[in-house]
């Protein structure tokens, strides 16, 4: 692939191309294909060319998930395509550099104990879909069924 072609300082990024790269990054990285078109607000025959031209410049790399006859695709920001985004998005205002230093979060050795009792009984560690958990954006703790029911039965437990 020819340095042009990859090139991104020099390229311009249109409105749509600045909408995926925002979401990506905003999303840890990487969104379901058929969900970012909602998400930006475009339909997908308008969305797809942008995101193929994202592709070809090396910004982000889409990933064929699932077993399904109809393919979906995972959309994930590549280093490069962070380095962009993040560097329009400063130039933009949106975000900065943090100059606080960041609170000291070490546990005291009585919360550790807590804490790890707590986690190895967390419903994660046992759940069947683990291993996609953090790939795919429908399933995440904040949708889980198993997580929503243990925690549940916590809150029962407490009062």
């Amino acid at each position: 692939m020819s340095s042009q072609s990859k090139s991104t300082s020099t390229e311009q990024l249109s409105e749509i191309e600045i909408k995926i790269l925002t979401l990506l990054y905003k999303s840890g990285g990487q969104y379901i294909q058929r969900n970012l078109w909602r998400a930006i607000g475009v339909d997908g025959k308008t969305g797809l060319p942008h995101l193929q031209r994202l592709e070809k410049r090396g910004l982000v790399v889409r990933e064929r998930i699932g077993d399904t006859k109809r393919a979906q695709y995972l959309v994930k920001l590549t280093p490069e395509g962070k380095k962009v985004i993040e560097q329009y998005l400063r130039a933009a205002g949106a975000i900065a550099k943090p100059e606080v230093p960041l609170p000291d979060y070490t546990l005291r050795d009585s919360e550790l104990s807590d804490v790890e009792r707590i986690v190895a009984r967390l419903p994660c560690f046992f759940c069947p879909y683990l291993g996609v958990c953090a790939k795919v954006k429908y399933l995440d703790p904040a949708r889980c069924e198993f997580l929503s029911k243990w925690l549940a039965e916590q809150s029962k437990s407490i009062t």
